[in-house]
């Protein structure tokens, strides 16, 4: 095990590795003639598209150099990963951080898991290791993967959901509670308020109006003396924080929204940070919403 952390140049500590965190293509090592599952005819389907996503020699060239060059980028991200979850997992089942690392290479070579994923779908069980072939990866169903695939099969689109304010407007219409929006900013002036053109004396939260994930979301909290304050410390009057956003959106367009908090019964629960229950529904066989899963989102320290 250490000759081979040592050639692979994988240090004690290791920071988060540089590179592709998931392998460029799915390679079938199965026979052809054998009737796929669906999970695999999906992993098929991705790996053409994103060949086809490459139509010049040269991308085609740099695509199959990286699949060249998944085995050691596997072994990279496999060793970051066991040594941030290994410890936990192994206090958990009794399973050595060594074994955890050779099943995560093993399914990155055989099955080209990603090794998050070996954490993620709880891989390091024997039950959930015989079918990781059927579990499909991010970037096989978001962004340009299966979900808008899918979409399109079925003339729908996003943009109702991507595009914050439009959301917000869609939910009022249909009667369903949302975060409202107190102010909307962009190209430098506030284009919509629920009030006066000015920031309210309470809790913030400022986010792009098109955005995910959580990116670039400032939290500013009210502060009666002083204006407001973020978690780093920063303090600003009403007009100078409103000047700063304003400021900002003449690069993107911002939403201001009240902060939202965890209610009392779940409040040590999220350690401060917003918890979300998340309902995935689908159009059943006369075309109404069906809920099919539901899952309890729970931030962790």
């Amino acid at each position: 095990m250490g000759r081979v952390v040592r050639k692979l140049g994988l240090k004690l500590k290791p920071g988060r590795p540089a590179g592709p965190k998931n392998p460029p293509l799915f390679v079938d090592w199965g026979f052809p003639w054998r009737r796929p599952s669906d999970a695999v005819a999906i992993h098929r389907w991705n790996a053409r598209r994103v060949w086809r996503e490459h139509p010049w020699f040269r991308p085609k060239l740099r695509l199959l150099g990286e699949l060249v060059r998944w085995p050691r980028q596997a072994a990279r991200l496999s060793w970051y990963y066991t040594f941030r979850y290994g410890g936990t997992v192994r206090r958990a089942s009794g399973k050595m951080q060594a074994v955890q690392w050779c099943e995560q290479l093993w399914l990155a070579l055989l099955h080209f898991v990603p090794p998050r994923a070996y954490y993620l779908f709880h891989l390091h069980e024997k039950a959930n290791r015989r079918h990781a072939v059927e579990y499909l990866h991010r970037d096989e169903t978001k962004g340009e993967g299966l979900f808008r695939f899918l979409r399109r099969s079925i003339g729908g689109h996003t943009d109702n959901v991507v595009d914050k304010r439009l959301f917000a407007h869609t939910c009022r219409v249909h009667g369903l509670r949302t975060a409202p929006v107190l102010l909307a900013l962009d190209c430098g002036e506030v284009v919509a308020s629920e009030g006066a053109a000015s920031l309210p004396h309470r809790d913030l939260i400022v986010k792009p109006a098109k955005g995910r994930g959580g990116r670039a979301i400032e939290r500013w909290d009210c502060v009666a003396e002083a204006g407001f304050r973020n978690p780093e410390g920063q303090t600003l009057g009403d007009e100078a924080l409103l000047d700063r956003l304003l400021e900002r959106s003449r690069e993107e367009c911002l939403l201001v929204q009240p902060r939202l908090t965890n209610h009392p019964e779940i409040a040590d629960l999220g350690g401060g940070i917003l918890t979300t229950a998340r309902i995935m529904t689908c159009l059943d066989e006369v075309g109404a919403p069906e809920a099919t899963t539901a899952a309890f989102r729970v931030a962790v320290e």
